[in-house]
């Protein structure tokens, strides 16, 4: 997906946005599915498969619109990298924080949706943390 700034974070579609939230901090590759001929799985940083592909009866991985999805693969992988997220809303506009364990601001971002504010801030996150694709382990 390649190297993002703010303004191409500020330009991210919802299904590009998953995708980066995928690649770029959870460190999935979608690849053939070797269990299902024709079909994409997103394998984790292990090489492990996940239960999310590119329909064939898998779920679609869709954390910018499933809370479900981004609080088990989003919230809880920062969680357990130190981190925490606090999420507010204000005329339904809703605004997410990630801060460290000394509750230090780390990014932020807002949108008039919950998914895609987290999935922001997050990315947000892998931008200042560093210049170059990275993933959150």
């Amino acid at each position: 997906m390649g190297i993002y700034n703010l303004r191409a974070l500020d330009l991210l579609e919802k299904h590009a946005l998953d995708i980066a939230i995928a690649e770029k901090f959870l460190g999935w590759q979608l690849l053939d599915d070797p269990a299902k001929s024709g079909c994409k799985r997103w394998f984790d940083e292990k090489g492990e498969p996940t239960a999310y592909g590119t329909g064939c009866g898998m779920r679609l991985f869709h954390p910018s619109e499933d809370l479900n999805i981004c609080y088990t693969d989003i919230i809880e992988r920062l969680k357990n990298g130190g981190l925490m997220i606090t999420c507010t809303v204000v005329e339904d506009i809703y605004t997410c924080g990630i801060y460290n364990n000394k509750q230090k601001e780390m990014a932020h971002w807002y949108d008039s949706s919950l998914g895609v504010a987290i999935c922001k801030a997050t990315l947000k996150l892998l931008l200042k943390l560093t210049n170059e694709p990275a993933t959150i382990k």
